[in-house]
């Protein structure tokens, strides 16, 4: 089976329609809650470290900085990832495996708009990771749903306590969402 990388197909900046986005976020969703039940932190979700087989399935790869979870929520392990993408506390060294569900979020809110929220330098997208909400996706796409919306931005709470219980249950809500309008 041939893989091509998910970038290849579609080019930053592209805009995805839900029934697009829904089927993706869930293949991710199960790949990274496999991860997670083995207690690993992939730290780097990115469209750049997908891939997409013949059939249209797509894949994450690039395991190269992911981690094994810390035992204790105050170990710190060295900063890595994409800017980006990367949720506030990864940048303070205490990646979690909801980090992977902001990082997933990063990306449903990039195939929704066709761009990151945060622009600028790396040093100046991470201030914003840490400190500014995202700016409002509907702002930018007012044909997106408010329940879209509602889902994408819980996802990218700065307090990893107020995401999600898991990146399957971010995946499971944004596809309600769909579903409601």
């Amino acid at each position: 089976m041939s893989e091509i990388l998910f970038t290849s197909r579609y080019p930053r900046g592209t805009r995805l329609a839900p029934e697009v986005i829904v089927p993706y976020l869930h293949q991710l969703a199960n790949a990274l809650q496999n991860l997670h039940n083995k207690r690993i932190i992939h730290r780097d979700v990115k469209p750049e470290n997908m891939f997409l087989t013949a059939d249209n399935q797509i894949m994450l790869g690039e395991l190269g900085i992911a981690i094994v979870a810390p035992r204790s929520p105050d170990e710190r392990v060295e900063s890595a990832g994409s800017a980006g993408y990367m949720a506030p506390e990864q940048f303070a060294g205490k990646p979690c495996y909801a980090s992977d569900q902001y990082a997933l979020g990063m990306v449903a809110y990039e195939w929704l708009v066709g761009e990151r929220p945060f622009q600028g330098t790396s040093m100046h997208i991470a201030m914003q990771q840490m400190f500014s909400s995202p700016p409002s996706l509907r702002e930018k796409v007012p044909s997106i749903s408010p329940a879209r919306e509602v889902v994408v931005l819980k996802a990218l709470a700065k307090d990893p306590n107020e995401r999600y219980p898991s990146v399957g249950a971010f995946a499971a809500a944004f596809e309600q969402a769909c579903h409601l309008g």
